[in-house]
């Protein structure tokens, strides 16, 4: 038999070679320290973003833990010391004006009544301010007035002056009607001379016609007494044309005086504008004198202090010679209501949750050792004390029987009502949070432990307690959740926060 060694050796050519061993290894020893470089270089550059991004201060609560088990009637809660203080608040009483003590009147521990006087300050200043705008307010007055009559007296004599125009209308129509009857007179005289003239030309025809006996005697008669009535007219009508022209001067005279004073009168116009300008602003005058002299007698008025309310004095803060005012003074003394006082309790973050409003509370003091003081738990605070990790609650004094004072130390037990039993005790852990936290309807943001940064937490909510959330799931007792500082945040943005509540 033949065999082909030329095919076996193509065969065997065209089988692929196995790969070598060492250069596989030379691959893996170049490869891991490249990864382990790029690794490195990114951890560093992340670092570096964490260096140079700014952090957002925020502010950040613990959710607080609420207990399970049952509690008894008149079981002891917690206990905790507090301090006495007046319920809300003492009412310090402040000098309404700017001034110097003379006197306070009260001491600490005296009852003052709603209106009664407390205090007095230097009245001088405020007395010679009182006397000066009432010397203001009485010129303002006499001025107004003085204003009210010029325009009175300039309205008159405007008044006038229209009648004064009636009178130059009256005074001009009798110059012309005297004119017009003194030229009547002058054209009748005229006549009557004619008629004279006439009749003395009648009379010599009549007298020639009897010397040559050409007419009776009579006829001479006739035309001598015609001539005779002639004359008698002519001189009467003389007289009243002289009449006539008296009274057209007269009624010349009067015409030209009424019209002087009318022209005189135009100036009446201008006092009567002037005098009316003149009124509102003494009125305004008057009325800025009237609150200055106001605020004056009010300023006097406050150099006595009285007290707005009813109370105890509790601190005198001021004495004889000091000087008060009502902006950023200091306050004269301070009052308290000693039927309403309570006790501010600081209560451990762990014991929170047992306290609620309604809660009996016995208080302590040495004032009346062996027999405590009836309480009751009326107000839970909403912020912590970061220092002492406490919340505040306080407790109201039911009968302090006189004994208990502001500032006194004692010491507050909080007792059980019985409300919670073992039927409706919670089956799970539950946490209690503030419902300000929430964002949109059932996340918050908390801040990641080892990036530090913001992240958004979806929680599951059991229920709503007035102004707390009780969660049931999403944090726990470990979670930082951000409470100032929420508002405008993004998730993954990096925060600072320098203690928890």
């Amino acid at each position: 038999m033949s065999v082909d060694l030329g095919s076996l050796r193509r065969q065997e050519e065209d089988t692929p070679r196995a790969a070598s061993p060492g250069g596989q290894r030379r691959k893996l020893i170049l490869l891991v320290p490249l990864l382990l470089v790029l690794g490195f270089a990114g951890i560093f550059a992340n670092s570096l973003l964490d260096v140079f991004e700014s952090a957002t201060p925020v502010t950040v609560l613990r959710p607080l833990p609420m207990q399970g088990e049952q509690v008894k009637q008149g079981q002891l809660l917690f206990q905790a010391a507090g301090w006495v203080e007046p319920d809300p608040f003492p009412v310090e009483i402040r000098a309404l004006a700017t001034g110097v003590v003379t006197a306070l009147l009260p001491r600490e521990g005296d009852e003052v009544t709603a209106g009664q006087l407390v205090a007095k300050l230097e009245p001088a200043d405020a007395q010679l301010d009182m006397q000066r705008a009432a010397a203001e307010r009485e010129q303002a007055a006499v001025e107004y007035q003085l204003a009210k009559s010029i325009l009175q007296i300039t309205q008159e004599e405007f008044d006038a002056a229209l009648a004064l125009r009636r009178d130059v209308a009256v005074a001009e129509a009798a110059f012309a009607e005297s004119a017009a009857a003194h030229r009547a007179s002058v054209a009748k005289q005229s006549a009557l001379r004619e008629d004279l003239a006439v009749a003395g030309y009648n009379l010599q025809t009549q007298v020639y016609l009897n010397s040559k006996q050409a007419n009776a005697p009579w006829q001479v008669d006739l035309a001598k007494a015609e001539r005779g009535r002639s004359k008698a007219r002519l001189a009467e009508q003389v007289q009243r044309c002289e009449q006539l022209a008296a009274a057209r001067e007269r009624a010349k005279a009067e015409f030209a005086r009424a019209r002087g004073e009318e022209e005189l009168r135009s100036k009446d116009r201008l006092a009567l504008k002037r005098a009316a300008a003149a009124l509102p602003l003494a009125k305004a005058k008057l009325a800025r004198a009237e609150a200055l002299l106001g605020v004056a007698q009010l300023r006097l008025q406050r150099m006595q202090v009285k007290s707005p309310v009813s109370g105890r004095v509790l601190e005198r803060f001021v004495a004889p010679g000091s000087h008060v005012g009502p902006s950023g003074g200091q306050a004269l003394l301070s009052l308290y209501d000693p039927a309403s006082l309570r006790v501010r309790v600081d209560v451990p973050q762990g014991q929170v949750s047992r306290a609620s409003k309604g809660q009996r509370a016995e208080i302590r003091s040495d004032v009346r050792r062996g027999k405590p003081f009836a309480g009751e738990v009326i107000r839970i605070v909403e912020k912590a004390d970061l220092q002492k990790v406490t919340l505040e609650v306080q407790v109201r004094i039911v009968d302090a029987a006189g004994l208990l004072k502001p500032d006194m130390l004692c010491q507050v037990s909080v007792f059980g009502s019985g409300e919670t039993s073992q039927e409706n005790a919670p089956k799970e852990q539950l946490y209690r949070i503030p419902a300000r936290v929430l964002i949109g309807a059932d996340k918050v943001f908390v801040i990641d432990g080892q990036s530090g940064r913001a992240q958004l937490c979806s929680l599951s909510i059991a229920y709503r307690d007035g102004d707390y959330l009780v969660v049931k799931g999403g944090i726990d007792m470990s979670s930082k959740v951000i409470d100032q500082g929420r508002n405008g945040l993004e998730e993954g943005q990096l925060v600072s926060h320098e203690g928890s509540q």
